[in-house]
């Protein structure tokens, strides 16, 4: 989770268990929000190759508070690290910078891979992302983005909600202020893609060159929150309407693509080859835009097919616990 996330929020101390959507939106929900389910996998003689590359990190509340556990990307070595949410590997798949919250204040810190070397580097963030060199992390610090040194100094404001309303008019119109959120570097760190909020239906994609200049609304124009590139930098992928995640190639001329998972945030391997994605477990009720539990899911996104990465917990603390906010590295370290 990058952050309080598009469609959930965190509470003082717990995650709260239920996903709210948009009041607003007459689309309807899916009967089932898989495809591709391992029940039913379609031509089982031509399956799509899905990712095994490296590691995913992953926030769950099956201990009853959120905790942030490592697993292989095949589903193996499932660890639990750290108390904590938002997990965000740093370039060398050495370090995890996460958020807690300690009934008051979140807090963004950094812990090595192996659990050890925890250590707090600023306070009131939430949504942490490194940049593709390792040498800083944005956060979000509502409604603008900042950002840090790796080692927790230097902290400044990188991109204002205001300079990004007086650059592209979002939130104008009704008089509404922008939160920003959700920061994703670019692979070649040269841009910085965020959320820009004006209230709670409306969220657009906003692109900023890496030191937040030149704010402007992603080309062609995408509504939607928690961005994720692509590992060739020409596609971000986000979470639109009703959870669909949908796919936008950057300067190209086509609208953003639907794809067929229903999922409130995703990340790309490393290969490019696969997408892991937080989804309802099947017990949602549309009607009402209520999902009690969600899983983590890999799924091919030129097809429909999509695998469960990790079993179902059995002796859960939190019947109707979550697993959410994947995010995945490349390195497999231990």
């Amino acid at each position: 989770m990058k952050s309080h996330r598009w469609f959930r929020r965190v509470g003082t101390t717990v995650l709260l268990p239920a996903v709210v959507l948009s009041c607003n939106d007459t689309t309807a929900g899916p009967e089932d929000p898989h495809s591709g389910d391992p029940s039913d996998p379609g031509d089982p003689s031509h399956p799509p190759a899905l990712s095994t590359v490296g590691r995913i990190a992953f926030t769950s509340t099956r201990d009853g508070a959120p905790h942030i556990y490592l697993v292989d990307a095949d589903g193996s070595d499932l660890t639990r690290l750290v108390p904590g949410y938002s997990p965000a590997w740093s370039p060398d798949g050495r370090r995890v910078a996460f958020i807690t919250h300690d009934g008051t204040t979140s807090h963004l810190s950094v812990i090595d891979s192996d659990g050890s070397g925890e250590r707090r580097l600023v306070s009131g963030a939430e949504a942490p992302a490194w940049s593709p060199d390792g040498a800083r992390i944005a956060f979000g610090r509502p409604p603008d983005i900042h950002v840090v040194n790796a080692d927790g100094s230097g902290e400044v404001r990188m991109i204002s909600a205001q300079g990004v309303r007086f650059a592209t008019g979002l939130g104008a119109v009704r008089g509404l202020g922008l939160k920003l959120s959700d920061a994703a570097w670019s692979p070649d760190g040269t841009k910085i893609a965020f959320a820009a909020r004006e209230d709670a239906e409306r969220v657009w994609l906003v692109l900023a060159n890496a030191d937040g200049s030149s704010p402007r609304i992603v080309d062609p124009p995408a509504s939607g929150g928690n961005p994720a590139w692509s590992p060739d930098g020409r596609h971000l992928v986000f979470i639109g309407s009703r959870l669909g995640l949908a796919s936008v190639e950057l300067g190209g001329s086509d609208p953003p693509r639907k794809l067929s998972f229903i999922a409130w945030e995703a990340a790309w391997s490393p290969d490019g080859l696969s997408l892991v994605y937080a989804s309802p477990d099947g017990r949602c009720v549309w009607d009402w835009g209520y999902c009690p539990s969600s899983r983590i899911r890999v799924g091919d996104p030129a097809s429909d097919h999509s695998v469960l990465l990790i079993p179902p917990a059995q002796d859960a603390a939190n019947p109707d616990y979550e697993d959410f906010g994947p995010a995945w590295t490349s390195v497999r370290e231990r």
